[in-house]
């Protein structure tokens, strides 16, 4: 089988795998797509910056762990669940930039778009079958959980605003296929009801609304445009708020319980009490400040894996019971609570954030290293040299970017691959553009 096609079929089968829950399909076909790389030596390596991270990182975090498991923070077995967790977003990140000059974004892309329809379809389906417009985490999706299932609408969203945005500025298009668009763009705010995601939903307007403010309104402002453009997001955001009554209750809950800040009585903000603690060095301080506590001790998804009484997903494989001192002072009553009261006020409660994992487990060394990846992202962004017709790629990028590290401060979107994995895909294949 020819090499483009090959490299090709297996990031669509990475792809693929973007849409089921859990991390086997997808660790699978990565470690296949690197088998591929390892027996196939027409992959072209690119010197990039982005090759070194995967050493650094891991460096920093087997320091860390030999240090911790000298100090009883850390067990035998937390550096190998930790390296579960991160390690394959930086195999992935060599990978993509290894074979991106033969794949085409576009391609993917389309295969993509494709699997959300299919999603979507199967969200109304969820709607038609309960009778509501929006059904929670019961809405029927290739992956399940309402926020897996939005995140993916939401990237299909930014990207065809973006294009349609910068098109118009660009270029004459017809007023077929601009209507065809917006009405595509509107179709899938509509969806992005039936999950009852609030927080995708939220970053999207941010997002959006900071898209608009940058490139229309303090760049050149056309009020046209941006009354076409603002038009479909408004009528969506007018829909949502009409059915979707739960979310606005949440929000405003948000909002009267902020202005108390005792966070350790408000059960709905336990992220921002771990956050503080932080800061305050109530958690980290004195010699772990550099180097942290240990890789899978505090809050990355390995470190709960081994303890079923603090998630209800099961992981069938028997390896001695650790926790970590630390986990359990500031982790475990946060769900003792939960358990208690059987409410988990949604993922403003959840004390588990990428950002928090890394600045805790591997310090402010290993957080400045990790922050650092994304610095050269958008120096890459910002240098990358693209045809005319592709520079609404060097936008999608960068406003993506932006959704994808707001959400490193408030989900473990590192750790899920279904959202790292897009993210960098889409991400290097348009930083590592196709040569013809």
């Amino acid at each position: 089988m020819p090499f483009k096609l090959t490299s090709n079929l297996m990031l669509l089968f990475l792809v693929f795998s973007l849409f089921y829950k859990g991390f086997v399909p997808q660790y699978f076909l990565l470690f296949t797509f690197v088998l591929f790389w390892l027996i196939n030596k027409k992959g072209k390596v690119i010197k990039s910056s982005f090759l070194w991270f995967p050493v650094i990182i891991v460096l920093i975090g087997a320091v860390s762990w030999c240090l911790n498991l000298l100090l009883g923070n850390a067990d035998l077995y937390s550096f190998l669940f930790w390296l579960i967790s991160y390690l394959p977003n930086f195999l992935l990140t060599i990978l993509v930039i290894t074979y991106s000059v033969h794949l085409d974004f576009y391609k993917i892309y389309k295969v993509y778009k494709f699997l959300v329809y299919i999603q979507s379809l199967l969200l109304i389906f969820s709607s038609i079958k309960y009778g509501v417009h929006q059904v929670g985490d019961a809405a029927v999706g290739t992956v399940g959980d309402a926020n897996f299932v939005a995140f993916h609408i939401l990237v299909v969203i930014l990207y065809e605003i973006i294009s349609i945005s910068v098109k118009l500025n660009r270029e004459r298009i017809s007023t077929q296929k601009m209507t065809l668009k917006f009405l595509e763009i509107f179709y899938f705010f509509i969806v992005f009801i039936i999950p009852e995601s609030t927080a995708n939903f939220g970053f999207l307007l941010i997002i959006v609304s900071f898209f608009l403010l940058k490139e229309y309104v303090l760049r050149k402002l056309n009020i046209i445009k941006i009354t076409l453009i603002t038009g479909i997001a408004l009528l969506g955001s007018v829909f949502l708020s009409i059915s979707n009554q739960v979310s606005i209750k949440r929000i405003s809950g948000v909002v009267d319980l902020i202005s108390d800040l005792d966070f350790d009585k408000i059960s709905h903000l336990s992220k921002f009490n771990i956050y503080k603690k932080i800061i305050t060095g109530e958690i980290i301080n004195g010699e772990s400040l550099i180097l942290g506590l240990g890789p899978s001790t505090f809050t990355s998804r390995s470190s709960v894996i081994r303890m079923p009484e603090e998630r209800l997903n099961d992981f069938a494989l028997d390896l001695p019971y650790f926790k970590s001192d630390h986990f359990a002072t500031f982790i475990s009553p946060i769900y003792s609570n939960w358990r208690r009261t059987k409410e988990s006020h949604g993922n403003f409660a959840s004390p588990q954030t990428s950002v928090v994992s890394i600045s805790v487990e591997l310090g402010l060394l290993g957080l400045c290293v990790f922050f650092s990846y994304f610095f050269l992202i958008f120096k890459r962004i910002k240098t990358i040299n693209l045809s005319p017709k592709d520079e609404h790629l060097r936008k999608f990028a960068f406003y993506f970017s932006v959704f994808f590290i707001i959400n490193l401060f408030y989900l473990n979107f590192w750790e899920y691959p279904f959202m790292s994995f897009t993210y960098i895909i889409f991400t290097f294949l348009i930083l590592f553009p196709k040569k013809d």
